[in-house]
């Protein structure tokens, strides 16, 4: 009985933290969706970076590394250009 009543009183505790935290339901979600497209948008920088370096050759030649290299900036970029749009979004949610 006392185990029941200690888990009831904690899950409760949670329940409140969680009203407190997100008091608004739609904003939450805004949020979980925000986060969601931002890892979306991570994983195809990554993607997009595999396919880049794959296109650019041997990496034994200065050309070859340069190219392998702009594709690994250009991914960096992608992936911060996603985490400013999440940041983006969640703001626009307040």
């Amino acid at each position: 009985m006392t185990k029941t009543l200690t888990a009831l009183l904690a899950a409760a505790g949670v329940a409140a933290l969680s009203t407190v935290a997100y008091a608004d339901d739609a904003t939450h979600q805004a949020d979980k969706q925000a986060t969601a497209q931002y890892k979306a948008d991570k994983k195809r920088a990554d993607a997009n970076e595999d396919v880049n370096k794959a296109k650019c050759g041997s990496s034994l030649t200065s050309e070859g590394r340069a190219c392998k290299s702009d594709a690994s900036a250009l991914a960096k970029k992608e992936k911060a250009d996603a985490k400013v749009n999440e940041v983006n979004a969640k703001d626009a949610n307040k």
